[in-house]
């Protein structure tokens, strides 16, 4: 297994949702790349769709936070190893 440079996309967003990456907080907007120890956080009757490379997707929540801790991917295969940490 390796460390994926890439795990998924944010899909969709609604209202108010960020995306938080090394140390910084913007806007998250469609179609941003999710990579490993990225976290996306929504306000109050905000949410958002994510899609990840093993063809999983997660629906956020308002007023939540999910973090991807671990993303790894076996290349050639559709093995893939994940550990999310949902904070709120």
């Amino acid at each position: 297994m390796l460390y994926a440079s890439e795990a998924g996309t944010i899909l969709a967003v609604r209202k108010n949702v960020y995306l938080e990456r090394q140390g910084s907080r913007n806007r998250a907007e469609a179609q941003t790349p999710l990579l490993q120890k990225d976290a996306v956080a929504t306000d109050a009757a905000s949410r958002a769709k994510l899609y990840f490379e093993d063809d999983s997707i997660l629906n956020l929540g308002e007023l939540s936070r999910v973090e991807v801790a671990k993303y790894l991917s076996k290349p050639g295969t559709n093995r893939t190893q994940t550990i999310y940490k949902l904070i709120d």
